[in-house]
């Protein structure tokens, strides 16, 4: 089990020096922060899982509730199961 303790903290650690001193992570783009939160969260970071998902609802969500902003590879993507509520 400690090695999965470890592995799990290893990973939160990475994950945490992507995340930006304004909530971001990596480029701000949905490609980039998509199912972090919940990652931060599994590795027991919910502060930093809390700080990005402030900034999600400030910067990553359009008027009708969509995630955002998109790359050009997501563009035009049709979704399998709606990404929030609106």
């Amino acid at each position: 089990m400690e090695r999965y303790i470890a592995a799990r903290d290893r990973g939160g650690h990475y994950l945490l020096k992507r995340l930006r001193s304004d909530g971001s992570f990596g480029d701000g783009s949905l490609a980039d922060y998509y199912k972090v939160p919940c990652a931060l969260q599994a590795c027991g970071q919910n502060n930093a899982a809390s700080q990005l998902c402030q900034w999600i609802r400030r910067h990553g969500m359009d008027a009708d509730g969509d995630l955002g902003p998109r790359d050009n590879a997501t563009s035009g993507y049709g979704y399998a199961y709606f990404n929030s509520c609106s």
